[in-house]
């Protein structure tokens, strides 16, 4: 069978491993709050810092994982948005001067 010409790419879920070593992150946080003493302003802010430093960890590798669109891929949709959105415009501002006129048609006609 002959080969596509063009590059598909398909989406897939994320793994399954993905999500347990997410959940097990989730179950540190949790037994690291109970663990800590509460009212303590100094444990506060250090796991407040600690939570920040990790949501910058996570979002660092998943950046890493992310397949970016070639400098040609972002060029054709953006000509194609671009060609849509002046479509569309054109296209409600003519639909908006025929019923105008229409409805101005119909109260003329009904005033006399």
């Amino acid at each position: 069978s002959p080969k596509p010409q063009g590059r598909v790419r398909i989406l897939i879920p994320l793994p399954v491993m993905i999500l347990k070593e997410t959940k097990a992150n989730m179950a540190k946080v949790i037994t690291a709050t109970e663990e800590s003493p509460k009212g303590s302003s100094t444990n506060i802010v250090a796991r407040k810092v600690q939570a920040i430093g990790q949501f910058y960890r996570d979002v660092k590798a998943e950046l890493k994982r992310v397949t970016w669109p070639t400098r040609e891929e972002v060029y054709q949709t953006t000509i194609v948005t671009v060609l849509v959105v002046i479509f569309f415009g054109y296209f409600l501002w003519a639909t908006n001067e025929v019923l105008s006129y229409l409805v101005r048609a119909l109260i003329d006609f009904l005033s006399k």
